[in-house]
């Protein structure tokens, strides 16, 4: 039985980053496979790089050294080699092909509707593909018509989710999502995301808090665990899939 080619592998994959003065952190990934459809949590203490760990799968950091390959249009792209030497161009555009990315804070751009923030996204602008995915996240005709100040947290969150599956990644990457919203909405936002991922089979890579929030919904549990490294002033954190 052939087995699918995964929408992310990372093996030894690392990237170093100062944090104090002759301080350092070293993020460590030995082996991350997402596969299609996968829900994978981040979870650790806060400075465990979390968040690295996910902007290194976004494409906006450079590792320091390993193996980062990511799908794309049908094939298989070595995404680490396009920092040696840095490629901005092919790094957009694969970034742009094949991730979205929900920022905490939704990140949409106040001098746009919701409409526009979510079209700005697609390749090509389709509004059959667009009404789809607000009809799937509730987003009605009236909200999408309004810019992101009037609109409640949980509402510019729904938005974000739609701008950043609209062009239909591979690979969606989630920033605390739920962080700035109370539990009732956090479930409410959670399950438009986690049905928005079965209707358009995207995996998704989720930085949270709330370990609980994540095993409920049915993501997978990877921590990221800190020692102190007996180099003078640096500290590990290696990503480990928790049981």
């Amino acid at each position: 039985m052939r087995h699918a080619v995964p929408v992310a592998k990372l093996t030894d994959l690392s990237f170093r980053r100062p944090v104090a003065a002759g301080q350092y952190l070293e993020l460590r990934v030995p082996q991350l496979s997402v596969a299609a459809g996968a829900k994978i949590a981040l979870v650790g203490p806060s400075g465990s790089g979390k968040s690295t760990l996910l902007d290194l799968l976004g494409l906006c950091l450079p590792p320091t050294g390993g193996n980062y390959w990511l799908a794309a249009d049908g094939g298989v792209v070595d995404a680490a080699s396009l920092w040696q030497p840095i490629r901005p161009a092919a790094l957009c555009a694969l970034r742009r092909r094949a991730t979205g990315y929900i920022l905490q804070t939704g990140g949409l751009l106040p001098f746009l509707c919701a409409r526009d923030n979510i079209a700005m996204a697609m390749p090509v602008k389709d509004p059959d593909v667009l009404a789809k995915i607000a009809d799937q996240l509730a987003l009605s005709a009236q909200l999408l018509a309004r810019k992101p100040a009037s609109l409640s947290i949980g509402e510019r969150q729904r938005v974000a989710i739609a701008r950043a599956l609209v062009h239909r990644p591979k690979l969606i990457l989630a920033d605390e999502p739920t962080a700035s919203l109370d539990p009732h909405n956090a479930d409410a936002t959670l399950t438009l995301l986690c049905q928005a991922l079965d209707e358009t089979g995207c995996a998704a890579v989720m930085v949270t808090h709330n370990r609980e929030l994540a095993e409920r919904f049915g993501f997978q549990l990877h921590e990221l665990d800190i020692h102190v490294s007996a180099q003078a002033g640096m500290r590990i954190s290696t990503l480990c899939s928790v049981a």
